[in-house]
């Protein structure tokens, strides 16, 4: 993900997005600081119909984010949640596009929706701005919200390649990760973890901390007894995950977790 563009091919999607952020500077802006977005969205991008489609036109994505509903409530709350099914529909649309299968004709209305997702997922409080008791593990809501960051300038809202982005999110997501790694909300959710180690090691890439997560994806996998990228693919398309977009990246990442990996107990 350091390098965005060979992560995610040039179609005729991505360079209209590139042409028309001018439109939506103020999240622009947002998403590169990680801050929240300074002007109300209009009116016209305030709500769109959840996304209705056949799994034989959403395949292979036909499992895509089917596990953030079991996190509600222990790591998502209510509008954290609505953002990342947002997300998923998305990602299921873009894909469609590149695919060919639903090709996007209403660019406008494309521009608008995604504009309005990434405007609700910066809008998010951080960990320390939830009411009490509003998440049961605030470390597992704060984790999944810089995951949520790093897919989105990779998938959903991709920047151009600026220098830095990635990095800077993979520095703020590791010593979170590190400083909670005894709370029993990883032990309870290891699959969510791997997906959250796995969006962190990418967009480590090239810097200190990728060591890190490449150590503790790789004790993560031997608990869920994954030996096999496609193995783990598998869990990730659970959550946020676009081929496309971090398949490249990912398996240079795996390259390195199974460097020295003891193998898998029988």
């Amino acid at each position: 993900m350091s390098n965005i563009d060979s992560l995610f091919p040039r179609t005729s999607l991505r360079n209209l997005a590139n042409h028309l952020l001018s439109r939506s500077s103020d999240i622009l802006g947002a998403t590169q600081t990680l801050s929240k977005p300074h002007w109300r969205l209009l009116e016209r991008t305030l709500k769109f119909p959840r996304l209705e489609l056949d799994d034989s036109v959403r395949y292979p994505l036909t499992k895509l984010g089917e596990s953030f509903p079991e996190l509600r409530y222990f790591g998502l709350n209510e509008a954290m949640a609505r953002v990342l099914q947002e997300m998923v529909d998305l990602t299921i649309l873009i894909d469609c596009h590149c695919r060919g299968t639903i090709p996007i004709k209403n660019f406008t209305a494309y521009i608008d929706r995604r504009n309005s997702v990434q405007h609700r997922l910066m809008s998010l409080p951080s960990g320390d701005e939830l009411f009490e008791e509003e998440v049961i593990s605030v470390c597992l809501y704060k984790s999944i919200r810089y995951a949520a960051f790093i897919y989105s300038a990779a998938v959903t809202f991709p920047l151009p390649a600026l220098s830095g982005h990635f990095h800077k999110l993979a520095a703020l997501l590791q010593p979170l990760l590190e400083s909670s790694k005894f709370d029993t909300c990883w032990r309870n959710c290891p699959k969510t973890l791997l997906w959250i180690l796995t969006l962190g090691g990418i967009a480590a890439s090239g810097t200190r901390e990728q060591e890190w997560f490449v150590k503790n994806i790789a004790i993560v996998a031997k608990v869920l007894k994954l030996g096999r990228w496609e193995q783990v693919t598998a869990v990730l398309e659970e959550f946020l995950w676009l081929d496309s977009a971090c398949d490249a990246g990912g398996r240079i990442l795996w390259v390195e977790v199974t460097r020295g990996r003891l193998p898998l107990s029988t």
